[in-house]
């Protein structure tokens, strides 16, 4: 059996947001795309932010959802944001 870990076995980073207006508010789902990208919206400033996993910016991919609250990432690359206000899923693809 595994020894369980402690917290002090760990380091924890913040990788984004400053808690600051306009960062990432009430970040409620996080997901990782097929490039090992980090994605995650904030219902209460209605953004879903992506943040490069190579160089660490943060980059605005929508702001169209109201109150997003669900994410995904297809296999092909699209993502998928739930928008709790509209009771709608928006599908967001990135030009080529």
């Amino acid at each position: 059996m595994n020894k369980p870990q402690s917290a002090s076995d760990w380091t924890m980073n913040v990788v984004a947001g400053t808690g600051a207006a306009g960062g990432i508010r009430r970040a409620k789902e996080i997901a990782v795309d097929p490039a090992g990208n980090i994605l995650v919206v904030g219902t209460e400033n209605n953004v879903t932010r992506r943040i490069d996993a190579r160089i660490w910016i943060v980059t605005t991919v929508a702001c169209s959802p109201v109150r997003p609250h669900g994410l995904a990432v297809a296999p092909d690359g699209p993502i998928l944001v739930g928008d709790s206000e509209r009771h709608q899923i928006r599908r967001f693809v990135r030009p080529r």
